[in-house]
């Protein structure tokens, strides 16, 4: 038994016995079940009208990948109504949950939407006994039958805790990396740049006077984009450390996607479609960073296809948001490159810094947006970045002083 697996058997265990289950408590909830059955329908639909309001919450509540989603919410609700709690239910549900977090949706809506459930359950359950003839006032029966509801909602509840515990230690670890990244990036990148720019400058004089020597013409020119490479990585380690807040102006992002799409340098065999609608407003962003996130991310998907493939650059938005959606068919993105996709000097290629990501999350971020990364499902990567139309309102102290 491996040490991560160890782990995650004691916290479950740890769950279980906090939530003080047992098989008690089990054959109760077969007596609930059965007795909540003719509601279960109507619960399920309230659920499910409820999970769809927010991108894959109602793929993180069900059970399955190979079914639909209203399928899978009836197999998992199935489930956890029996109770049958083991360690391959918890890993099973904790892989879910942690695909929704990373996802960079608030973690917050995963947590709350299990208090929604909770109350649906035990809603169920009171109608069903108001109609059985059952009355209203506290008992101990009617507590029986109510606290294994509570106790499963518990360990459900403990796992979703479990993973955003990860999470935020994940978010830790990262801001102390690129608190690093920018100390070492602020002391010696100014340095850098100077003796580079002299290389560079050499570089152009002896190309104007060995045009005849193809030999030495190749090697003056690999040694130009080597200079350029090591420009570019310095510039991303000063861009880390600057953490300048975006300067919005009112931007019509058309025009802004179209010419940072068609920027990206690409093999021959590689096609950029771009799928624009013309007629969204301007929106509140800095024109300067957005144009470099999407660079980036395109410039990903490029590299991703390799020699020959297809790129999709969507823009759509409403009165609210605007949203860039970057497609590609290549390999695809494996369970761990999904997890460390934003990690500071993580990258899955030999030439890459691995600083790319960390800078187009930064960007979002900045702007009070989100970005989310997974795979199509005809095979390839999808990233997909949302940012506010206008920028997020922020309270005044009086205002935060009322709210409290």
């Amino acid at each position: 038994m491996t040490a991560k697996t160890d782990s995650r058997e004691r916290i479950f265990t740890e769950l279980i016995e906090s939530a003080e289950f047992s098989d008690a408590d089990r054959a109760v909830l077969s007596d609930v079940v059965a007795r909540i059955e003719p509601q279960l329908p109507a619960t399920l639909d309230s659920l499910e009208q409820f999970l769809r309001t927010t991108p894959r919450l109602l793929a993180a509540f069900g059970a399955g990948d190979d079914v639909d989603e209203r399928a899978g919410l009836v197999a998992w609700v199935t489930r956890f109504l029996e109770g049958r709690f083991d360690l391959e239910y918890f890993e099973s549900r904790a892989l879910r949950y942690r695909r929704f977090v990373q996802s960079d949706v608030d973690q917050r809506v995963v947590i709350t939407t299990m208090s929604r459930i909770r109350l649906a359950l035990h809603s169920a359950l009171h109608w069903t006994l108001q109609g059985a003839g059952w009355t209203s006032e506290p008992s101990d029966e009617r507590a029986r039958l109510h606290f294994p509801l509570d106790k499963i909602c518990d360990i459900e509840l403990g796992i979703i805790i479990d993973v955003s515990r990860e999470r935020y230690e994940g978010q830790i670890k990262t801001a102390e990396r690129l608190a690093t990244i920018g100390q070492v990036a602020a002391s010696i990148g100014h340095d850098l740049r100077n003796p580079l720019a002299v290389i560079q400058t050499s570089v152009h004089m002896l190309s104007r006077r060995i045009r005849d020597d193809a030999r030495s013409a190749r090697h003056l020119s690999r040694i130009g984009d080597q200079i350029t490479l090591c420009t570019v990585i310095i510039s991303d380690l000063l861009e880390l450390a600057r953490n300048r807040a975006p300067e919005r102006v009112p931007t019509f992002m058309p025009d802004l996607v179209r010419e940072a799409g068609k920027s990206v340098p690409r093999a021959r065999g590689v096609t950029v479609a771009l799928d624009i609608d013309e007629g969204l407003p301007p929106a509140q962003v800095d024109p300067g960073q957005v144009r470099q996130l999407i660079v980036n991310l395109v410039l990903n998907a490029v590299q991703a296809v390799g020699a020959e493939g297809h790129v999709w650059v969507r823009l759509r938005g409403d009165d609210d948001v605007v949203r860039v959606v970057i497609e590609d068919d290549g390999p695809g993105l494996t369970e761990e490159t999904r997890k460390r996709l934003f990690e500071p000097m993580f990258t899955t290629r030999v030439r890459g810094t691995g600083l790319g990501l960390v800078l187009c999350r930064k960007v979002v971020e900045a702007h009070g947006g989100v970005i989310a990364a997974e795979n199509r499902p005809e095979g390839g990567a999808r990233f997909q970045v949302t940012l506010p139309r206008d920028p997020p309102e922020t309270p005044d102290a009086g205002q935060e002083a009322a709210a409290l």
